[in-house]
């Protein structure tokens, strides 16, 4: 069995916590649904490792702590450091046996614990249709017609350059594939991912967000849900070793995130409101920029993306605070201050949205206008009657639109070639209700 944390894995082996005052235990390492967990037996209260979870809790023993910010695992198929822990859950006999668990925010499978993966130097993620939509192939086939009954099929597998973005941390798209084998063959995946690095070590949150704003781009250009998936790690106190001691370079080692939602494949070919020819690396790194200046108006907006399972007005009250912030900050750039901004309505900071993107909006702008701000009103206030949840629900689709059409505008989408997709978006088309007619009544009983 390689070293490998899959969903579903449960794994026993020893804990080794960097503190040459706790005594060996045997653990079990587990990865569910809920997250990556480590599950720690004691004998008694006074163990030093029930002292990890029983804070706030009147037992002899000694002194209550926090676990280690980083733990390691090992078991005969390797180690994995887990950093970012927590203790969450806990039960016990009072002056006897018990256990606890650790939770962490990341895996790092290989890792032998002389480097600290509690901040990395970098991390490299994948994100769905981050390839295709910026064109890259590092994988081509070919097929060779010899004989009427033979043919010769051959895979050639490439690394292209890198695509040097920018920023800080700074980002850059690294082209290249992988290959699993199995008894049946190989699969051969064309990849490209999304690399940040910093010859400071930074913590992973730092060190992802020009990924998570990445992935926020492609939600925007195609209203789909992208988030990226971390899977390598970079420490430099962690080089390439050979067997002879020497070093040789850096070290990419896998990593396994505690959360991570599948979001199943679109049924058909995605359609883009931006397209990486739109931007180039110039235009990503414009868009960097933008996404952390705007940060307060995008955020709420790609989060009503992400919510499931809830009504309308959930998904308008979540958006509507991005727009308002939209507006005012457009009124600060064009030079408002800050207090007339700010006591600026609704009105005048979604008609301030609407100047930028009247040539390409495929709607009536000024019916979007006037009708978000009754329905968000009418939601907003209990003197008021209460929309219709159809009439909420195109409201914030309309809403939404306006603000991808504002990001691809901003990012300098040719304005002729953006208007043409905003009219092939699904977003261009208001939803209509269905109404079921009432079921016939059963025949009377005879």
């Amino acid at each position: 069995m390689p070293n490998t944390l899959a969903l579903g894995s449960r794994r026993h082996g020893a804990l080794i916590d960097f503190d040459p005052d706790t005594p060996p235990v045997s653990v079990t390492l587990m990865r569910t649904k809920a997250g990556i967990s480590l599950t720690i037996p004691w004998e008694s209260d006074s163990s030093p490792y029930a002292s990890w979870f029983t804070k706030g809790f009147q037992i002899d023993g000694p002194e209550q702590r926090d676990p280690p910010h980083r733990l390691l695992f090992s078991d005969s198929h390797g180690r994995v450091e887990l950093v970012g822990c927590w203790a969450r859950g806990y039960h016990l006999t009072v002056g006897g046996p018990g256990s606890g668990t650790v939770w962490a925010s990341y895996a790092v499978l290989g890792a032998d614990g002389d480097a600290d993966f509690s901040t990395v130097h970098g991390v490299r993620s994948s994100i769905p249709g981050l390839r295709a939509w910026v064109g890259s192939e590092s994988v081509t086939e070919s097929t060779h017609a010899e004989f009427a009954e033979h043919k010769r099929f051959a895979v050639t597998a490439s690394r292209e350059p890198n695509i040097e973005i920018g920023g800080s941390p700074k980002l850059t798209l690294v082209p290249g594939w992988n290959i699993t084998r199995t008894e049946d063959g190989r699969t051969i995946k064309d990849r490209l991912y999304a690399e940040t690095r910093s010859e400071a070590p930074k913590s992973w949150e730092e060190l992802l967000r020009p990924h998570d704003a990445l992935a926020d781009l492609l939600t925007l250009s195609q209203w789909r849900d992208e988030q990226p998936r971390p899977e390598y790690a970079m420490q430099f106190g962690d080089p390439l070793r050979t067997l002879d001691g020497r070093t040789h370079g850096e070290q990419w080692r896998q990593v396994v995130r505690a959360w991570h939602r599948r979001i199943p494949k679109p049924p058909t070919r995605r359609e883009h409101l931006i397209e990486y020819a739109d931007l180039g690396p110039r235009g990503l790194e414009k868009w960097l920029n933008l996404r952390q200046e705007f940060s307060r108006a995008y955020d709420p907006i790609i989060f009503s993306r992400r919510l499931t399972r809830v009504n309308a007005d959930t998904l308008l009250a979540q958006a509507a605070p991005g727009l308002e912030a939209l507006g005012y900050l457009l009124l600060i750039r064009d030079r408002a201050t800050p207090s007339a901004a700010a006591s600026s309505i609704l009105r005048t900071r979604l008609e301030r949205i609407l100047r930028d993107i009247r040539g390409v909006i495929p709607f009536d702008g000024d019916k979007w206008v006037a009708g978000t701000v009754d329905t968000y009103n009418g939601l907003k206030h209990a003197n008021r009657t209460l929309p219709d949840h159809i009439d909420i629900l195109n409201r914030w689709r309309e809403s939404v639109f306006a603000v991808r059409l504002w990001t691809a505008v901003e990012l300098g989408t040719p304005l002729d070639e953006l208007a043409e997709r905003a009219r092939r978006d699904d977003q261009s088309h208001p939803w209509e209700e269905v109404r079921r007619s009432a079921p016939e009544p059963p025949p009377p009983a005879l």
